[in-house]
């Protein structure tokens, strides 16, 4: 797997999904993911096709392939989970918490709550570990406001209004400390 083959061929699909073509979009981004599976095993390029994956997973998404969707971001958190166990460090649990979200969209969007606020926890959790480890990065902050934010939406799917309103909270909290 040549990076900077994937790099084009991730690029060249962004740039396609944002002209409206996300046909040729998820195509470009399925032959970037052939090519990593083919070579690579835990490799240094791990993370990147995990988040070659994860992409994919988003552009099916937006094109209402929702259950493929699910199954993409499912194998960019299981590529993820290997690499975090293998060589823990917080990019790569950061990257594991931006798959985690996927899959809990991806669960919203099929009209799985249930499974969506699940996952939507699981990733608040690890980015509030993340944040504690290192309370000094807006990144992780941020990151933390986001899943925030998408856990009122999965708690409010439910009709839990309280935990709903707790989650928005603490997200516009941490967004106020950002500035933005």
């Amino acid at each position: 797997f040549t990076p900077n083959l994937g790099v084009i061929l991730s690029n060249m699909s962004v740039a396609l999904s944002r002209i409206g073509r996300e046909a040729e979009s998820v195509s470009t981004m399925e032959e970037a993911i052939c090519m990593g599976r083919a070579a690579l095993n835990g490799g240094p390029g791990t993370v990147d096709l995990a988040q070659l994956i994860r992409g994919y997973s988003e552009s099916l998404a937006r094109m209402g392939r929702h259950e493929e969707a699910v199954a993409a971001a499912t194998e960019a958190v299981d590529i993820m989970t290997k690499q975090v166990y293998a060589n823990p460090s917080p990019d790569n649990s950061a990257e594991l918490s931006a798959d985690v979200l996927v899959l809990a969209i991806s669960f919203s969007k099929m009209g799985l709550h249930e499974e969506a606020l699940v996952k939507g926890q699981s990733m608040v959790e690890m980015c509030r570990a993340l944040h504690r480890e290192n309370p000094n990065s807006s990144i992780y902050k941020a990151d933390l406001s986001r899943g925030l934010s998408n856990l009122y939406s999965f708690y409010k799917a439910l009709e839990r209004k309280d935990e709903a309103a707790d989650a928005i909270s603490e997200s516009l909290e941490l967004k106020r400390k950002l500035g933005s």
